[in-house]
């Protein structure tokens, strides 16, 4: 049985969503936290790409938001 893509995997829409609640996380919490909370919930053996792509994600919103 194969394993299912998350939604920040997947390169759909729902990866704005994604950045968008991490961006909220940074803003509140910080940015070591936000890791954090991203590679928890990465898949195992993933997470340092996940947290990565995820924390260039936030940081294009952000240009784009200001």
């Amino acid at each position: 049985m194969g394993r299912h893509p998350s939604r920040l995997e997947t390169g759909t829409g729902s990866d704005l969503y994604g950045a968008l609640l991490v961006g909220a996380m940074t803003r509140a919490l910080g940015e070591s936290a936000a890791r954090r909370a991203i590679g928890y919930a990465a898949p195992v053996g993933e997470q340092h790409e996940t947290v990565e792509r995820v924390m260039r994600a936030v940081r294009a919103g952000e240009t784009v938001v200001r």
